[in-house]
C-alpha cells in the first residue's frame, strides 16, 4: 500500500481521501457564518462600447481583407479586440520613464 507524507505531516492515501470527501458536507456549514464573497459582476461592454477612428480604420482593412470569409459576430469581436490592443498601447506609452530606468532584464549571450 502506498501513502505520501504531506506538508503537514499527515499521512495522505486512499483513506485519507475518503475521510476528506466524508467531512465536505460539514465544511459549507461552518463558513456560511462567514460574510459572503460578492462574485466580480462585469457591466454590459456591449451596450457602451463606441470604438475609436484608429479601431475603426483598422476594422476597415480587415474587413476588406477577410470580410467574405468573417460572420457579422466575428467582426464585432476583432473590433473589440483592435479597440482593446489600441487601448492597451496607450496605457503604455503614458507611462514615462527616466534615462536611468533599466530593462525588465539583462541579455547575457554566453549562458
Amino acid at each position: 500500500m502506498r501513502h505520501t507524507v504531506a506538508k503537514g505531516g499527515s499521512v495522505t492515501g486512499r483513506r485519507g481521501f475518503i475521510k476528506a470527501l466524508a467531512a465536505l458536507p460539514v465544511i459549507p456549514s461552518s463558513i456560511s457564518n462567514s460574510p459572503a464573497v460578492e462574485p466580480v459582476v462585469r457591466p454590459q461592454q456591449q451596450a457602451e462600447f463606441k470604438p475609436s477612428a484608429t479601431a475603426e480604420a483598422l476594422v476597415r482593412l480587415v474587413e476588406s481583407r477577410y470580410g467574405k470569409y468573417l460572420a457579422p459576430e466575428q467582426l464585432e469581436e476583432i473590433r473589440r479586440q483592435i479597440e482593446r490592443g489600441l487601448q492597451g498601447a496607450e496605457r503604455l506609452r503614458a507611462v514615462k520613464l527616466r534615462n536611468s530606468d533599466e530593462p525588465d532584464f539583462a541579455f547575457n549571450p554566453f549562458l
